[in-house]
């Protein structure tokens, strides 16, 4: 067919298969360790960095949506007159729970859920605010066993300002709402 790339462009696009470490591939000091052990290590690996991570969020930019690290500042989505969603922390709950970082969890928990303003004079793009903020808190929720009602009440508080955006003709939201007025709209673009 017309439509249907060269075998080789075919084969370009797909990674060779996975077999596993070759012991030539890896570190002198992990070669004669069986594979549990090197993959505990790999794990242990992953949590520091994540620690380190999570560490210089909580120093440079906690409660705000992202950390720009180069500059050790924060930017949030709303600008400059936003205080944030705390997007990063959002986002972190379910690796800081997966990860069994149960004090940093909490705290994260606690922020996302007593200390951000939800009622902000911002405007948001509701598909990501339904993916990061809604998911994330719902999957927070669902992962530590249901337990923290904060974290259920805030995921529908939060939803319950993005159906704004639904109140159209054609029952399509808007991609933007802003997250006080309840006003909803599509770019211009």
């Amino acid at each position: 067919p017309p439509n249907e790339p060269p075998t080789d462009a075919v084969q370009q696009q797909h990674p060779p298969e996975y077999h596993g470490d070759k012991a030539e591939d890896l570190p002198d000091d992990t070669r004669d360790l069986p594979d549990n052990e090197r993959n505990r290590q790999r794990s242990e690996q992953v949590k520091e960095e994540f620690i380190a991570s999570w560490n210089g969020y909580r120093k440079y930019a906690w409660g705000h949506d992202e950390l720009c690290p180069n500059s050790m500042r924060h930017k949030d989505w709303g600008g400059p007159h936003s205080r944030g969603l705390a997007l990063t922390a959002v986002d972190a709950l379910s690796t800081l729970w997966i990860m069994g970082l149960r004090q940093e969890f909490d705290e994260a928990v606690r922020l996302v859920t007593e200390f951000v303003d939800y009622d902000q004079d911002i405007s948001v793009s509701v598909f990501e605010t339904t993916i990061r903020v809604v998911a994330g808190l719902l999957s927070a929720y669902e992962l530590s066993g249901e337990s923290n009602d904060a974290l259920l009440g805030s995921a529908v508080y939060v939803m319950d300002k993005l159906l704004h955006a639904f109140n159209t003709t054609t029952a399509i939201p808007h991609q933007t709402v802003n997250l006080k007025t309840h006003e909803h709209w599509n770019p211009d673009w």
